[in-house]
């Protein structure tokens, strides 16, 4: 095996396996590969992402590492592919032992890329607890790992035990780098994960693209970074900004004196959100170099405000305002604006532009918002969370009628509104909570689909966590539901629009792992029949999408 590093002083205690497709599933398989790390006479860095790693292959890997006490880089990216739920934990786990044994002090810890979920988090959490091995840590990155709500769970606590055992034994912390993207956060993760940085100081670059967080968990995010002073970055990308989420952040990165990336792009800002952050650049980061904005449905106002405050940023190399809504002649006026204070390097071209230049931030949660200012800083320096004071329908009005206007309406936190009136144990309520959020899956709002799954999300969490919600009586009333079985009680019966809404409920929380293998294998088995497919003809595309899931998942 030919050992590959970056220069020649790391080639010594390099190891790099990378790419090679390899399938080690037993000890023979991966013999090469221990004979390699137990002849190092110092083995720092192990690449072994693009391979495909067993459980007992793992046992072998085990006591390879055991005998490497300067191991510092574990890139192990991409190992599990095709492994099955349960063989993953027990990986994690034999391979934070042979690190623990050996008594090493890691820098660095890469596995993203594999969909271990919160299952994986099992085998994983034990060794992130290790302050002995991980108070060293400066990177550590697990993008789309699928871990969800419960997964974050997971890894906030086990971090938070690894920062207090830290704190006990007088160890200083010294991540830098957090990356967990494409991972379901939503915005219960987003909290758990906002108390871990708060107890932080080190943190120079955060990436948390693409997890369904709304505007409740951009707050708390927002709010719990500020002991990080040396931040340098943060990507906040594809996820649900809004307007409410971006004059928080105006707020509190107006101290962030060396941030230098911020990418908000796809968060939904609209000309409000743009003038907050148009508020931020004028107030703030003295050191900011790369700006994107894309694809935030603002018009030629927001794009505006944001070119009046970045003209002053010497340092701006990049401004990235393309995919907004500035329509032909808003693009010539923007386009003008640039020329006039000659910022033509600093704005990249705007491509993709989505057509009109019509203001319809009014159309858009306006009651939510009622009251606020985004383009005076007095408002922002007395900015609070929205709290669930703010709903303009009662819950008791929405769960009778559901509509897209009505969730929106509930305020910033409407799964807590949900939580407070609803009985977790009483199976009849929380079907019908279950139905009336899911007929809001359909909807074509990004905002409102969202704020249904955080619902969804937190009453099963909730059920699950208190131990209140019977699966086996859940599963049997939603295949009633759904016309795959009868019920002798006549009062529960199946319409298309329940159904299909109860098709895309259950696509989402299937996917989110909530049910243990033996409740997913049962659904599987009934909405697969042929001659009961024949019953959700009408929504045949969605009942497809379940299936796939439901199969991916069990």
């Amino acid at each position: 095996m030919t050992v590959r590093g970056t220069d020649s002083s790391n080639s010594l205690h390099t190891i790099d396996y990378s790419g090679r497709q390899l399938k080690w599933n037993d000890a023979a398989s991966i013999k090469e590969l221990c004979d390699d790390i137990s002849n190092k006479e110092e083995l720092r860095i192990l690449r072994l992402s693009g391979n495909t790693l067993g459980v007992e292959a793992s046992e072998s890997l085990m006591f390879a590492l055991q005998s490497q006490p300067h191991l510092q880089q574990c890139h192990w990216a991409d190992l599990y592919t095709g492994r099955l739920n349960n063989e993953i934990p027990k990986s994690l786990d034999l391979l934070g032992n042979g690190i623990v044994t050996a008594g090493a002090h890691l820098t660095h810890l890469d596995l993203s890329d594999n969909a271990f979920g919160p299952t994986g988090m099992e085998g994983l959490a034990p060794f992130l607890c290790h302050s002995d091995v991980l108070h060293t840590l400066i990177e550590l990155r697990l993008n789309n790992n699928g871990l969800g709500t419960f997964g974050a769970r997971a890894l906030a606590t086990a971090l938070n035990n690894c920062i207090t055992e830290a704190k006990t034994k007088k160890q200083e912390m010294h991540l830098e780098t957090f990356v967990c993207g494409r991972n379901r956060l939503e915005n219960e993760g987003a909290k758990d994960l906002a108390e871990v940085f708060s107890r932080l100081t080190t943190l120079k670059e955060i990436r948390l693209p693409q997890n369904g967080i709304q505007s409740p968990g951009i707050i708390a995010l927002s709010e719990n970074i500020s002991s990080n002073t040396k931040l340098t970055t943060f990507d906040i990308s594809d996820n649900i900004v809004t307007e409410v989420g971006a004059a928080v952040i105006s707020k509190h990165f107006v101290d962030f004196k060396e941030l230098k990336f911020l990418n908000l792009n796809d968060c939904i800002l609209r000309n409000k959100g743009a003038e907050c952050i148009a508020s931020l650049l004028f107030n703030g980061l003295p050191s900011i170099e790369q700006l994107l904005l894309c694809y935030n449905e603002f018009q030629t106002s927001g794009a505006s405000a944001l070119i009046n405050a970045a003209k002053k940023h010497k340092q701006l190399t990049e401004l990235d305002l393309s995919g907004n809504n500035f329509g032909d002649e808003g693009l010539s006026q923007v386009e003008q604006l640039i020329k006039t204070f000659q910022m033509q390097n600093v704005l990249k071209e705007i491509n993709d532009d989505q057509g009109s230049d019509v203001d319809d931030d009014d159309n858009h949660n306006e009651k939510n918002e009622k009251g606020i200012s985004f383009q005076t800083n007095e408002f922002l320096s007395g900015l609070q969370e929205p709290s669930s004071n703010t709903a303009t329908v009662s819950i008791q009005e929405f769960l009778m009628s559901p509509s897209g206007d009505s969730i929106l309406q509930l305020g910033s936190n409407p799964e807590a509104l949900i939580l407070d009136v609803l009985d977790l144990s009483e199976l009849d309520k929380f079907v019908e909570t279950f139905v009336s959020l899911s007929k809001l899956l359909g909807e074509s709002r990004v905002e409102v689909v969202s704020r249904a799954k955080c619902c969804i999300d937190s009453i099963f969490t909730s059920s699950i966590r208190e131990k209140q919600l019977d699966l086996i009586m859940f599963a049997n009333r939603i295949l009633v539901l759904c016309g795959l079985i009868k019920s002798e009680d006549k009062k529960f019966k199946s319409n298309d629009e329940t159904s299909s809404a109860l098709v895309l409920g259950l696509t989402h929380v299937c996917s989110q792992n909530y049910f243990p293998r033996t409740t997913t294998a049962m659904f599987k088995a009934f909405f697969s029949l042929p001659k009961l497919q024949t019953r959700l003809k009408h929504c045949s595309e969605e009942t497809d999408k379940l299936i796939a899931v439901l199969y991916s998942h069990s």
